[in-house]
């Protein structure tokens, strides 16, 4: 169980009642987000987006972040989330045995791999998923070590942004995001070193949309950013930042992130075509593997829907039950 305080991100550094846009003097919390990132290396298989052929690697495999939760006990928990296809060999189509997270040491210039089963004997995965959506591609686990000597922050579940609080705020196409993720190209020697590119909305649609996944095309409900990821990004958080005069008029004073979801793909220039010439129909794919810029997330509310589940809240049961009544409850 959580024994650190929550960092709530949702720091407004300078409230800023008389001015319409944040000033120079408004910090971000840029620096604590980044202290709720690590890396997920292992060894694994992938397919190289330029020839489609698939290459082994040993590595940095993507990027997975911390969150906190507040059990009904009054205990805070803490879990580390990623994409779930970070997590499996796209040769074998199987789960990997276990991967391990790459974070920063508290007391010294140094970084630690810490080991974390993921799938049993059977390749079955032990981490929290949603049951009621297999295509949800979002894994969530609690099973990473809470030393104190590791130095690493956690999101706060009330700084998630769920439809209501999308609706509640008038958010639309144009508001500012943030990724924080891993550049496989540095990942750094001493310490980690997340990558932070700024992006905006593109798209909110009520409609599932149609995105590839282990080879097959299917529909989820996501967010579509006019921001440039990578591979090596999966698995990312991905902020909403309010601050000043957003494109739909509303004022936001000083300034604020929020967990809007979890980066998993980006956008190649394919388009998909119909041959209505042939009998039987059949479809044509024109373009080629080049990066367009435009990303895809999958809304924040996903985790709390698997963190909410009756596997998640059966393991925080147990978890009380062994830790007594004896443990320090999470701040107020």
């Amino acid at each position: 169980m959580l024994k650190t305080p929550f960092v709530t991100l949702l720091l407004c550094a300078s409230l800023l009642a008389q001015s319409t846009t944040p000033t120079a003097s408004t910090k971000l919390p840029i620096e604590e987000i980044k202290q709720t990132v690590a890396f997920v290396y292992g060894d694994s298989h992938l397919k190289d987006p330029k020839t489609g052929k698939i290459i082994h690697i040993k590595g940095a495999l993507g990027t997975a972040f911390f969150v906190g939760y507040r059990d009904k006990s009054g205990e805070g928990f803490a879990y580390a989330v990623t994409a779930k296809h970070v997590l499996r060999d796209e040769l074998t189509n199987r789960y990997l045995d276990s991967v391990a997270l790459r974070v920063n040491l508290k007391d010294r210039n140094d970084v630690a791999l810490l080991t974390i089963p993921v799938s049993d004997s059977n390749g079955n995965l032990l981490w929290f998923t949603d049951k009621d959506d297999p295509d949800a591609d979002i894994a969530i686990t609690s099973r990473h070590p809470l030393e104190n000597e590791i130095a690493w922050k956690h999101i706060d579940s009330p700084s998630f942004c769920d439809a209501e609080f999308l609706k509640r705020h008038n958010i639309t196409e144009g508001e500012s995001v943030y990724l924080f993720g891993l550049l496989p190209q540095f990942t750094g020697t001493h310490r980690n070193y997340p990558v932070v590119r700024r992006g905006s909305i593109a798209m909110i649609s009520d409609e599932p949309l149609p995105i590839k996944a282990n080879d097959k095309v299917i529909k989820e409900k996501l967010y579509v950013l006019d921001l440039q990821a990578w591979q090596g990004q999966s698995g990312s958080p991905v902020f909403l930042s309010l601050g000043g005069i957003g494109p739909n008029g509303s004022f936001t004073p000083g300034a604020a992130f929020y967990l809007l979801g979890v980066m998993l793909a980006y956008q190649v220039n394919i388009r998909p075509f119909d041959i209505i010439d042939q009998q039987p129909a059949d479809s044509l794919t024109i373009g080629t593997a080049e990066n367009i810029g435009i990303s895809y997330v999958l809304p924040a509310d996903e985790i709390v829907k698997i963190l909410n589940s009756k596997e998640a809240q059966d393991a925080r049961d147990k978890e009380v039950a062994l830790e007594g009544k004896h443990s320090k409850p999470m701040p107020k």
